[in-house]
């Protein structure tokens, strides 16, 4: 599989994945991709790995922020700061 067909694949997956983990996912497959142009002849080792992190981040809050805690996409970033100001960073159910 080329490089390009993973950037592909990863645009298309990257929909699916929780709002509160898209920072981390980004991170992570840029990560990826850069190790895969460094090594080609791991790629299929390396696509194994990037698809198991792309399952984790759409599947799982992220490990930092319990999901509460996440800012909503309706959320203005100075709503949420308040909010979570205003419940002193616990989870309110």
């Amino acid at each position: 599989m080329n490089i390009e067909k993973i950037k592909k694949v990863i645009l298309r997956e990257r929909q699916k994945v929780l709002p509160c983990n898209l920072s981390n996912f980004d991170h992570c497959c840029k990560s990826y991709l850069e190790e895969i142009e460094e090594r080609p002849f791991e790629v299929e080792e390396l696509t194994k790995k990037l698809s198991d992190a792309i399952r984790h981040y759409q599947s799982r809050p992220s490990k930092t922020a319990p999901p509460r805690l996440c800012r909503q996409l309706s959320e203005t970033p100075e709503k949420y700061v308040e909010r979570i100001y205003s419940t002193k960073g616990y989870v309110t159910i």
